[in-house]
């Protein structure tokens, strides 16, 4: 392998490719241009191994590219080449559905965007359903979105990988709605408990207005009610006290209730409590 090339030659091959007129190929943006697409490939390079397109079918060799610098150069120009004309053919999307940033940088780059390209046109109703489950999984709520208007979309995207042939279970979907919302109800509920505390100090600063108009039963219900409220705290500071005392169901540690635990510790919920808290909440 080491005498098939001299430097002189493969400088040589490498500016012609440089300077070689680009590849185009059909635009690719939806299933409808596919087959257009795909029949046009082949009239460009051989799509068993993209990386070559000028000279020969050779492999690339990772010992020669350790001595020779050149040689390297040579098939980085090639591979650019081919993986340039397929990543231009495809829309925006498309381009952020295959993670060409991912692969960019690897000698078998154009191999593997061809790969996830065919995958992904060819599956069934053009549509591949790996793509849709990492989609699913990681997508997030955002810090400006509602918990309903997420859970609406995890829901749409479930729906579509079943219709895909994916599989998601249900332990799955309600697991990955607790984990990525449960944070933000609990930030929700210190500022509800603050509007509590205004409410109940303009009714403090009315009450002195009200006295000359408040009957004897109606003292006897804000004392009921005062009475009620005293009741209430002791049960949440019992509350409090006993969930101290206690071992998390999921991780074992104190401080916190199971349905506490993954916002508290990041750590997901067993299947089991995902479908006892499911229950609690109907």
């Amino acid at each position: 392998m080491s005498g098939r090339y001299s430097n002189t030659e493969l400088i040589d091959y490498t500016k012609v490719l440089i300077n070689s007129q680009p590849i185009k190929l059909p635009k690719l943006h939806i299933k409808g241009d596919y087959k257009a697409w795909r029949s046009e490939v082949p009239l460009h390079f051989e799509t068993r191994m993209l990386g070559d397109i000028t000279y020969g079918g050779e492999r690339y060799d990772e010992v020669e590219e350790l001595r020779r610098v050149k040689y390297k150069e040579w098939f980085e120009v090639r591979k650019n080449k081919a993986f340039s004309a397929l990543a231009l053919s495809l829309s925006v999307d498309l381009r952020t559905t295959f993670k060409i940033d991912d692969i960019r940088d690897s000698i078998d780059a154009t191999a593997l965007l061809y790969s996830r390209i065919t995958q992904h046109f060819e599956a069934a109703n053009g549509i591949n359903p790996d793509y849709l489950l990492q989609e699913l999984v990681t997508r997030k709520l955002q810090p400006n979105e509602s918990v309903t208007a997420y859970v609406e979309d995890i829901a749409r995207k479930v729906t579509q990988l079943h219709q895909a042939n994916g599989e998601f279970a249900e332990w799955q979907h309600a697991s990955l709605l607790l984990s990525n919302c449960v944070e933000k109800v609990y930030d929700l509920a210190p500022e509800h408990q603050r509007a509590q505390l205004r409410v109940q100090t303009r009714q403090t600063a009315l009450q002195p207005m009200q006295v000359a108009n408040v009957n004897i039963g109606q003292g006897q219900g804000q004392r009921g009610h005062r009475k009620r409220s005293q009741q209430q705290r002791k049960r949440g500071k019992k509350a409090a006290e006993k969930k101290q005392r206690s071992a998390c169901a999921n991780c074992q540690g104190d401080g916190h209730w199971y349905s506490e635990c993954t916002a508290k510790t990041g750590i997901p919920l067993k299947e089991d409590l995902v479908v006892k808290l499911a229950n609690k909440k109907k």
